[in-house]
């Protein structure tokens, strides 16, 4: 009997192709096939967006989240500083947002906002529409990415299924499409340097991840623990593309708004505790959950003591691979960040779809994803109903971050252990 009853696949192995040399080289596809590709892709993204606006009623998002990235472009069309506290939450009543955020100016930073002006030209209806099925298909494109791309055994019809459904159910994406935040950008963000990683472009993954600032509050702590890992590592170039990118973004938007961000002072409220920091699944709210009077104090020691483990670990285990570090970082960044709801969580099925693809029990696999995709988040947040309030639902990131650890980082450790000192032997 093995030894190791819950072995998982690295995350970066050498392929190996079990095909003839004959069978290798396939014919390429013909330029019309691609054509009539891209036709049928567009077709299906005309009709997701029709159905969008017709069965979704995306007028209705003027009260939402959306509001603030639509009305942030439409603001920089008109060349309105969205910042001024006495000039957005009028702008948000013109247009037709009964929702009071009580944010000062726009939440969202001015590149953020500038990206978003194409789809500020369309009417709201039509912008959330377009936005929701971009959205759904960076979702489904980036949990094919991860299976394809990152994943070390290829799960069957039934499993793909189950990974696209679930990915599509998860509580986090609903709340995200909901809602229509930015989450769903991140996670197509993070996937694609993860990719461009693995196949060895190295500036062009650094200028991609650069990118998860078009919204910094769920990567406090994930910025610092990625680049400690790229410093370990010596990889330049992607440090070199990261900076490269922040420098064009950040001269961009300073040439639209100079000083813009001195301006943006509602940063404080989404990367700073607050009052509201303490009703949030993270562990601040955990920390309240404990004492509301020692809850200041509990959260900071709960944020220095998971910092440090886990910036000792990084620097510790040089060994690490790219999709480990990136899954371990995005789980503890989401438990350390003072202002994250469950739309964050999308962010998780990054480890959790690799956690599936890269452990070879597969009824393990499955439970698992059942467990914290199906079950889990949506148990909590009838719970966090009933309770009025969803600090629990931080057990959603807990139990991944516990889970992808010990089944998949320690256990390749692990591994590599026992095969040096068979070597040795």
């Amino acid at each position: 009997m093995s030894s190791e009853p819950f072995t998982s696949e690295p995350l970066n192995p050498e392929p190996v192709s079990s095909e003839p040399a004959a069978c290798a080289t396939r014919r390429p596809i013909k330029p019309w096939k691609w054509l009539g590709l891209l036709a049928l892709g567009l077709v299906l993204l005309g009709l997701m967006t029709w159905a969008n606006y017709h069965y979704l009623n995306t007028p209705k998002y003027a009260h939402r989240d959306f509001m603030s990235l639509w009305g942030g472009g439409w603001a920089v069309l008109k060349g309105i500083d969205p910042y001024d506290p006495e000039i957005w939450r009028p702008l948000r009543l013109e247009l037709g947002s009964k929702w009071e955020t009580g944010d000062q100016g726009n939440p969202f930073p001015l590149w953020t906002l500038l990206l978003m002006t194409p789809l500020s030209k369309l009417s709201l209806g039509w912008a959330a529409s377009v936005w929701l099925t971009a959205s759904q298909a960076l979702l489904a494109l980036s949990v094919l990415l991860l299976v394809v791309e990152l994943g070390k055994r290829r799960p069957t019809v039934a499993e793909f299924a189950l990974l696209a459904f679930g990915a599509f159910m998860f509580r986090g994406t609903l709340v995200t499409l909901h809602n229509g935040q930015i989450t769903l950008i991140l996670l197509a963000i993070l996937t694609l340097f993860l990719v461009l990683m693995k196949r060895n472009h190295p500036f062009a993954a650094g200028f991609i991840l650069a990118f998860i600032i078009l919204k910094p509050n769920p990567f406090i702590l994930f910025a610092p623990l990625v680049a400690l890992w790229l410093l370990l590592h010596n990889r330049w170039q992607v440090i070199a593309g990261g900076l490269t990118s922040l420098a064009i973004m950040l001269a961009v938007s300073w040439m639209v708004i100079p000083g813009w961000l001195f301006t943006w002072q509602t940063v404080r409220e989404k990367t700073g505790t607050s009052i509201r920091s303490f009703i949030m699944p993270t562990l601040w709210g955990s920390a309240a959950e404990i004492s509301d009077q020692w809850a200041p104090l509990l959260g900071l020691l709960f944020i220095v003591g998971l910092t440090a483990a886990l910036g000792w670990y990084v620097f510790r285990h040089k060994e690490l691979e790219a999709g480990e570090v990136v899954s371990l970082a995005i789980v503890s960044s989401l438990l350390v960040t003072p202002y994250a709801w469950a739309y964050e969580h999308v962010l998780l099925l990054i480890p959790l779809t690799l956690l599936f693809t890269c452990l070879k029990r597969r009824w393990l696999a499955r439970l698992i994803w059942i467990g914290l995709v199906f079950i889990l988040p949506w148990i909590l947040y009838r719970a966090s109903e009933a309770r009025g309030r969803g600090t629990i639902e931080v057990l959603v990131p807990l139990l991944t971050a516990f889970i992808f650890w010990i089944l998949i980082v320690v256990q390749r450790a692990r591994r590599e252990k026992l095969g040096q000192f068979r070597n040795v032997t």
